[in-house]
């Protein structure tokens, strides 16, 4: 089965890992290709251009939260939520600008007002739970896409201003070469969210 994940890869990497152990004998092929749409479920998120040949036969939508990691020790730290302009002058820990994700949260902050101040750029989700842990700087987290936050040292706050959410979409594509468990774990995948 072909795999495109343009979005949510820590969440695709775990279903991916589960759903070995009820199918064995499951093979994945699974690439990050923005410009190649030849596979049998496509995750991604937003608007992403997609030019494929192959007919889509099921498509999901999910809403994902975006929320604010901060330590623990942050003033801030107990709020119910908070207004992204209030932590405008921290440093941040992103994701490259290149990446969905990262240019996503840059808008996040352009729309409250300004560019933020980064600290470190990661790619993985347990370096930024690690790095906030210290005490140094504050990132967005994916609600779904990055699993669940499992550091005492980290908060995740709601944000309030601006509304910091995306889609993630998941689509199951019909291929000349369609492996037999594509639909299950296109179904498998909805369940997890």
């Amino acid at each position: 089965m072909k795999l495109n994940i343009l979005a949510a890869s820590t969440f695709v990497i775990n279903a991916i890992v589960s759903f070995r152990r009820l199918y064995p004998e499951v093979a994945f092929d699974f690439e990050q290709n923005a410009k190649n749409f030849d596979c049998d479920i496509l995750i991604t998120t937003g608007d992403t251009a997609r030019q494929t040949g192959s007919r889509i036969l099921k498509r999901h939508v999910k809403e994902e939260q975006i929320y604010l990691a901060v330590p623990k020790n942050a003033s801030y730290a107990k709020l119910s939520s908070i207004d992204l302009r209030q932590v405008k002058e921290e440093g941040f820990v992103m994701f490259s600008s290149a990446r969905l994700f990262g240019g996503i949260c840059n808008q996040f902050c352009s729309i409250a007002g300004f560019s933020p101040k980064i600290l470190f750029e990661s790619d993985s989700p347990t370096a930024v739970q690690n790095i906030i842990s210290t005490g140094t700087g504050i990132a967005f987290w994916p609600e779904y896409s990055w699993d669940t936050l499992d550091n005492q040292n980290v908060v995740l706050l709601p944000i309030c201003y601006p509304e910091c959410k995306r889609e993630l979409i998941i689509e199951l594509y019909e291929r000349h070469i369609k492996g037999g468990y594509a639909e299950k774990f296109y179904e498998y995948l909805l369940s997890l969210l």
